[in-house]
């Protein structure tokens, strides 16, 4: 199957959840995680409003399935909306890197079939998604933002482990 596919499946079957979930906001960006083995997790990150201030929500997913990468069936993706405080919403954009970045291109294969695939999509900036392998870490021009991505994938996975918010099902699209 191919992986970018899988993403845009995902994608699309998100689209409208916002609103069944409660979720009112503004999202500001994405953090991924894709091992080459196991459980594939992704968590959105939403401000209430656009200035910043106010509780927010995670909407954690995870793509469940036999070898998620190279599988030629669908695996099944799971998605739930966790509500989070003003102090947790301050926390994590306080986190946010401020320093400047140098922006190389990503390397060629996005998903790396060695060690695990991690990311990050800023939404305010239409098309930014970096790419890494954590066996390299990515170019060390990347560091303020793979060090932004690790706190925040520590961070969202002790919020979301706390949570007994109920895992719903995304319907498989056609390929």
């Amino acid at each position: 199957m191919h992986i970018q596919k899988l993403n845009d499946n995902a994608a699309e079957s998100l689209r409208g959840l916002d609103e069944d979930s409660g979720i009112r906001g503004i999202m500001l960006f994405r953090v991924f995680k894709y091992p080459s083995t196991g459980t594939w997790q992704s968590w959105n990150f939403y401000t209430k409003n656009r200035i910043l201030e106010g509780p927010g929500f995670i909407r954690e997913i995870q793509w469940k399935g036999e070898g998620t990468k190279l599988s030629s069936t669908m695996p099944k993706i799971y998605h739930r909306a966790l509500k989070i405080s003003e102090e947790q919403v301050q926390s994590v954009i306080s986190a946010i890197p401020s320093t400047p970045f140098v922006l190389v291109p990503s390397l060629p294969r996005p998903v790396y079939l060695d060690g695990d695939t991690a990311g990050i999509e800023l939404f305010n900036t239409p098309g930014f998604q970096l790419t890494w392998n954590t066996l390299d870490g990515g170019p060390e021009q990347w560091k303020p933002i793979t060090n932004f991505w690790n706190q925040m994938t520590e961070v969202f996975e002790g919020i979301c482990s706390k949570s007994d918010e109920r895992w719903r099902s995304i319907p498989a699209l056609s390929e």
